[in-house]
């Protein structure tokens, strides 16, 4: 109740949120090996609302978990495996996989994109460098 509260007033961290919130719980399903078609779209939808809430911040959080998760690896996986998988239809599953999520996100986001580059060529450039890559390499706000 407090999200939609929050979002009525027009503070968009709540969103942004709650769909980072559903998209590390995806991450965390496909994790646990529940890497069902529904995860995978959910995923893809809830990186590409992000997107369009607060734009690559759901990008940044994502990607440090899986550098995370890819760091801590040898120590989660040591769990024996009760099924054998063919490593290469693993592989082509998770490429397709990665694939749907990549498009559903562009689906998404790119009309916006494409409508606020062309009516405002400077805005997108201007955002990126002052509100990404600025923040990245110094504080803005002191």
């Amino acid at each position: 109740m407090m999200t939609i509260v929050s979002a009525k007033a027009c503070l968009t961290d709540a969103v942004l949120l709650v769909f980072i919130t559903i998209a590390q719980l995806c991450l965390f399903a496909i994790l646990r090996g529940r890497r069902s078609w529904w995860i995978i779209l959910t995923l893809g939808v809830a990186i590409g609302c992000a997107g369009l809430v607060k734009g690559p911040v759901v990008l940044g959080v994502q990607g440090m978990t899986i550098i995370g998760l890819i760091m801590l690896w040898p120590l989660i996986s040591r769990r024996p495996r009760l099924v054998s998988v063919d490593p290469e239809s693993q592989f082509l599953s998770a490429v397709l996989k990665t694939g749907v999520v990549i498009f559903l996100v562009a689906a998404i986001v790119g009309p916006w994109l494409y409508l606020i580059n062309k009516a405002a060529p400077d805005f997108l450039p201007t955002i990126i460098g002052h509100d990404v890559v600025a923040r990245i390499q110094t504080g803005l706000e002191g």
